[in-house]
């Protein structure tokens, strides 16, 4: 990542942040200034991408939760609006692949059931909770990470993977459009198979950018 931004003063809450692209989004935003509140379902991760985000001496808070559960998710966002009083960031990476590959046919309705609950909502769950305090702030940054199967195909998660991620774009494009108004801009970043993206779609230069979906997949799919 060539630029570097100043986020001091804001607060992200990053989903699955215990590994993966959600680990360096969060250590990424730290670096930048920004305290952090990390959520997983996998609590020995939260432990060492939080004892990894130490030396940038910001404030954390962390939650081992299930996303797609919003009793929990509700309190989630509670602690962390009374930790910090305020979300700016919400980033709803959490996901799974489900059992791969496998085809249509011969996918389970509790392997559609928990990747669609997970996936997408998942990604509803914090998005709903969020949106009442930024609406009265008049202000919030929403980054959906879909995938390039949800642009076009998945040549090896499966349907219900390309669906959900697919369905995280309809997501973003309506929230996107109602909450306009209030100064909140949603946006999607759709990743094709890469390592650790560096997260670049919640930049403050990008205020006039919402309902958008950015490609990051090195070319493979161009449309």
């Amino acid at each position: 990542m060539g630029a570097t931004y100043d986020f001091t003063g804001r607060v992200a809450l990053i989903t699955g942040a215990g590994s993966g692209m959600g680990e360096e989004y969060a250590k990424k935003l730290a670096s930048s200034g920004c305290d952090i509140v990390m959520v997983d379902i996998e609590p020995n991760n939260l432990l060492r991408v939080h004892d990894e985000i130490k030396r940038f001496e910001r404030k954390m808070i962390s939650f081992h939760i299930d996303v797609s559960n919003y009793k929990d998710v509700y309190e989630a966002v509670k602690k962390a609006l009374h930790t910090f009083n305020k979300i700016d960031i919400l980033i709803n990476n959490a996901g799974i692949t489900g059992t791969v590959p496998v085809l249509t046919e011969n996918i389970e309705d509790e392997e559609w059931d928990r990747l669609i609950n997970t996936n997408l909502k998942g990604a509803f769950n914090f998005s709903k909770a969020v949106i009442k305090p930024m609406k009265e702030r008049k202000y919030g940054k929403i980054v959906n990470v879909s995938s390039s199967a949800g642009r076009s195909v998945s040549e090896n998660c499966g349907s219900h993977y390309a669906a959900s991620k697919a369905g995280i774009l309809g997501l973003t494009r309506q929230t996107a459009f109602e909450l306009a108004p209030y100064n909140i801009n949603v946006n999607a970043i759709c990743p094709g198979i890469i390592d650790t993206p560096m997260l670049r779609a919640v930049s403050e230069e990008s205020s006039f950018i919402t309902g958008a979906s950015f490609d990051l997949n090195g070319g493979s799919l161009i449309i």
